[in-house]
């Protein structure tokens, strides 16, 4: 069961992510209060016996208005593997997944895909994988 932690927050949407190992990821963005803040959730699960297990990393706090434009994709280069990022007609920003503890915001930028010209009229970018070459 998923349920914000204030009954004033709005969950606008919530995806759970398989990462490497036996883990999973708990993805939540644009939990809402009443002044209009977004806010990110991110938590990473042990799976045991099929069934998903209490957190053994969180982070749950507010950001700025890119939370809402936060995709995931699968990445080759992180020990993760899986990155965020956040499209635009010309580019797209990434964003790794730091656990460090000494991090107060755990989305560290990682890099920058820009795109051709002509790739980016009236094409779609769904499904992005990072792989290294």
């Amino acid at each position: 069961m998923i349920i914000a932690k204030d009954p004033s927050w709005l969950l606008s949407e919530f995806v759970l992510i398989p990462i490497k190992g036996n883990r999973i990821l708990l993805f939540g963005r644009s939990m809402i209060d009443r002044e209009g803040t977004p806010y990110l959730h991110l938590s990473i699960h042990e799976i045991c016996s099929g069934r998903v297990g209490p957190a053994v990393w969180c982070y749950h706090g507010h950001g700025d208005s890119n939370i809402s434009l936060l995709r995931p994709m699968k990445s080759m280069t992180n020990a993760l593997g899986i990155t965020f990022g956040v499209h635009s007609s010309t580019h797209t920003q990434l964003f790794d997944i730091s656990t460090s503890i000494e991090k107060d915001y755990p989305l560290t930028e990682a890099g920058r895909l820009n795109y051709h010209r002509e790739l980016s009229l009236g094409t779609e970018f769904k499904d992005i994988s990072l792989s290294r070459i």
